[in-house]
C-alpha cells in the first residue's frame, strides 16, 4: 500500500512540474509578417500548436495571408475561419501543416463570396488514424497544396447547401472520406492520385474531374449509400476517373456516367434506389456485375457478365455490349434495352421488355415473362418453366418451343369493363404433352384455376 502511495505522489508532482496541456485559441493579426511561425502574429502572443485552434476574423487585416514556411513544420488542432472575416484567406503551405486527430477546420463565412484555400508547394496533413475529423465549408473551401495527404480513419467532409470543397492537389495517403452536406465534393486535379482508402457519399455530390486517366480515383470502393431526402450523386465528368482496380457499391443515390466512359473492377447494385444512369456513357466492368436490386441505364461493356442472385428487382435500360452471360436465378431482371451476351434463366422471373428479339437463351428453370419476343432455339418446356407473358397484363411472342411437356402458364385476366387478359402468342408447330394454367385476376391474385393435360 504504501508503495502504491509514493507512486501516485510521484506522478502527481511530475505532472504539475511539467504542467498539463491546455486547448489554445489563437487568432491570427499578421501584425509582423505572414510568418506562420512568428509569435507576434497571433493574439495571444504564442504559436498555436497540436491541439490549439487558429482562428481568422475581421481583426486579421495587414499580413491577412499566412504562410507556413519551407522547411517549416507546423501542427494545429483546429482552424476557424469565421463569419465576421471581410476577406478570403488564402493558407500558404510551403512547409508542412498537420491538422490534428479529432479536428479539422470549418469554414463559416457569412459572405458566401468568401472563400478559404490551402496553397503552396508544400504537403497538408490531415491525422486521425483511429478517428475522424469534420471539414465544414458554408461556401468555398479549396485544397491547392501540391500534396494532400489524408491519413485519417474517416475524414468527414461537409459541403453545406451551395457549397464547393474542390481538391486539386495530389491526394495521397491511406485515409477515408465520407461526403456529407447538399452541397459538392469537386476533385480535378492535373496529376494523378494516390490515396487508397475508401469514399462514402451519403449527401450531396462527389464529382469526379481529374485530367489525368485513372487518376482521381485509385482507392479500394466509392460507395453510394444516401442517409437523407438529398440526393447522393456520383459525377463522371472526363473519362477514366476510377481505376481499374477499384469499384463501386450502391445502396441508394445513383452514379451517373453522364457522357463518358471509365472501366472499374467492380459494380455492386444493392438497393431499390440505386442507380446507374446515362444514356451515352459506358461502364466497363472487368468482373461479373453483382445486380441485387436497382436500375442500370448506362450502357454496359466489357467482357464480364451480370448476375441476378439475390431477391428484389433489378431494371437493364440501355444497348450494353457486355459479352459474357447474363445469369437469373434469384429476384426479377427486368431487360427494357438489350444484351449482346448469352441470357442464363435458372431460378427468379426474367421480364423481358426489349424492342430486340431475344435468341441467346438458357432457359433451365424459373419464369419468362414480359412482352418482348424470345426464340428458345427448339427447347422443350416442362415442368421447371413458368411462362408468364406480359407486365401484369400484357402480351407476348414466343418461338423456338419444341414441346410442353408439363410447363405452366400464368394467364392474367380482368374482371372490370373491358376485361383484357394476357395474350401470348407461340410461333411454330409445338408437341403439347401437358400444360398447366394458372388464372390470375387483377382484382385478387390469390384467385387461381388450374387446366391440365391439354
Amino acid at each position: 500500500m504504501k508503495n502504491k502511495m509514493y507512486a501516485i505522489t510521484l506522478v502527481a508532482i511530475m505532472a504539475l512540474a511539467i504542467g498539463v496541456p491546455t486547448v489554445q485559441a489563437a487568432t491570427w493579426q499578421g501584425d509582423s509578417s505572414t510568418n506562420w511561425h512568428f509569435a507576434g502574429n497571433w493574439n495571444t502572443g504564442a504559436v498555436p500548436g497540436a491541439g490549439d485552434i487558429a482562428a481568422f476574423n475581421a481583426t486579421f487585416t495587414g499580413n491577412d495571408q499566412p504562410e507556413v514556411r519551407d522547411t517549416k513544420i507546423g501542427y494545429i488542432g483546429k482552424i476557424n475561419f469565421l463569419t465576421t472575416a471581410t476577406r478570403n484567406l488564402v493558407l500558404t503551405v510551403n512547409g508542412t501543416l498537420y491538422l490534428d486527430e479529432n479536428a479539422g477546420l470549418t469554414v463559416n463565412q457569412a459572405n458566401t463570396t468568401k472563400y478559404m484555400s490551402f496553397s503552396g508547394a508544400g504537403l497538408l496533413v490531415q491525422t486521425a488514424v483511429n478517428g475522424e475529423a469534420v471539414w465544414y465549408a458554408k461556401n468555398a473551401l479549396y485544397v491547392n497544396t501540391a500534396t494532400f495527404q489524408n491519413s485519417c480513419a474517416n475524414l468527414i467532409m461537409n459541403a453545406n447547401t451551395g457549397a464547393l470543397i474542390r481538391v486539386r492537389s495530389d491526394y495521397t495517403g491511406t485515409g477515408n472520406i465520407t461526403k456529407i452536406g447538399e452541397g459538392k465534393l469537386l476533385f480535378d486535379s492535373t496529376v494523378a492520385n494516390t490515396n487508397t482508402g475508401n469514399i462514402t457519399v451519403e449527401v450531396g455530390q462527389l464529382q469526379l474531374n481529374q485530367t489525368t486517366v485513372d487518376g482521381t480515383f485509385v482507392g479500394g470502393t466509392i460507395f453510394v449509400n444516401q442517409t437523407g431526402a438529398t440526393l447522393a450523386d456520383v459525377l463522371f465528368s472526363q473519362n477514366d476517373q476510377i481505376a481499374n482496380t477499384s469499384g463501386i457499391n450502391i445502396t441508394k443515390g445513383q452514379v451517373d456516367m453522364n457522357t463518358k466512359t471509365d472501366t472499374i473492377a467492380s459494380l455492386i447494385l444493392n438497393g431499390t434506389d440505386a442507380l446507374v444512369i446515362g444514356g451515352t456513357g459506358e461502364l466497363t466492368v472487368l468482373a461479373d456485375v453483382d445486380a441485387r436490386a436497382g436500375t442500370i441505364t448506362t450502357v454496359l461493356a466489357g467482357d464480364a457478365g451480370l448476375d441476378k442472385t439475390t431477391d428484389g428487382t433489378v431494371v437493364l435500360g440501355g444497348t450494353n455490349t457486355y459479352t459474357g452471360t447474363t445469369t437469373v436465378s434469384a429476384g426479377e431482371l427486368d431487360i427494357t434495352g438489350s444484351v449482346a451476351g448469352n441470357v442464363t434463366v435458372d431460378g427468379g422471373l426474367l421480364s423481358y421488355n426489349s424492342t430486340t428479339e431475344l435468341t441467346n437463351i438458357t432457359f433451365t428453370s424459373g419464369s419468362i415473362g414480359g412482352e418482348g419476343d424470345v426464340d428458345f432455339g427448339g427447347l422443350a418446356l416442362g415442368s421447371s418453366h413458368t411462362l408468364a407473358p406480359g407486365n401484369s397484363i400484357g402480351s407476348q411472342t414466343l418461338s423456338g418451343i419444341s414441346g410442353l411437356n408439363g410447363a405452366a402458364y400464368e394467364l392474367e385476366f380482368g374482371l372490370g369493363l373491358a376485361q383484357n387478359n394476357d395474350k401470348l402468342t407461340i410461333e411454330g408447330d409445338v408437341a403439347l404433352t401437358a400444360l398447366t394454367i394458372d388464372l390470375y385476376t387483377m382484382l385478387d391474385t390469390d384467385t387461381r384455376g388450374n387446366m391440365d393435360g391439354f
